[in-house]
């Protein structure tokens, strides 16, 4: 088991699971997010962690915001069967997401994918999905919603005050 992005509150994406979880292709996408999806079940420290996606090769949960820095050992059981690995956590690892041939998750201010062909308007907002940016000051629950009041500031809106950014989207878990 290799787990990737151990950046809490990130996503924590694990491969190389097929021994442990032998299901079909699982995704939420719905808050509150499960803490069991279809028979797996992720710990850290006796926490139980939620779900986005499952398959019999990849699992990805959203790690606690509480982690401590350093090692820390996880937990994935199914159907009687489990593995254990020990990860390092860091405070910061930030992450753009992609997709294609490594191009940038943006929304253009109307919702649409800001591509080459579809760029943004002048003067107006660009959403870019990203992770790993380190500790919020107002911390969500696991697997719940983001608020749309307040908004969470995080390392980069404190150094950047000018710049309009928010580090999760509202009822995003």
């Amino acid at each position: 088991m290799r787990l990737t992005a151990p950046v809490p509150p990130a996503l924590a994406v694990m491969v190389g699971l097929s021994a442990v979880f032998a299901q079909p292709q699982l995704s939420v996408r719905d808050a509150p997010l499960p803490n069991n999806f279809g028979g797996a079940s992720v710990t850290i420290a006796g926490q139980s962690l939620p779900f986005f996606y499952a398959s019999s090769t990849q699992l990805n949960v959203q790690l606690p915001w509480n982690l401590p820095d350093g090692a820390n050992s996880i937990t994935v059981g199914s159907g009687g069967l489990s593995a254990t690995a020990t990860f390092n956590v860091v405070t910061a690892a930030p992450g753009i997401f992609t997709y294609g041939n490594n191009l940038a998750v943006a929304q253009n201010q109307n919702y649409t994918l800001n591509t080459a062909t579809n760029p943004a308007k002048a003067g107006s907002y660009v959403t870019v999905y990203l992770t790993g940016i380190g500790p919020l000051d107002n911390s969500v629950g696991l697997g719940l919603a983001t608020p749309s009041q307040p908004l969470s500031q995080g390392p980069l809106q404190r150094k950047r005050p000018s710049a309009a950014y928010q580090p999760q989207s509202p009822s995003s878990a």
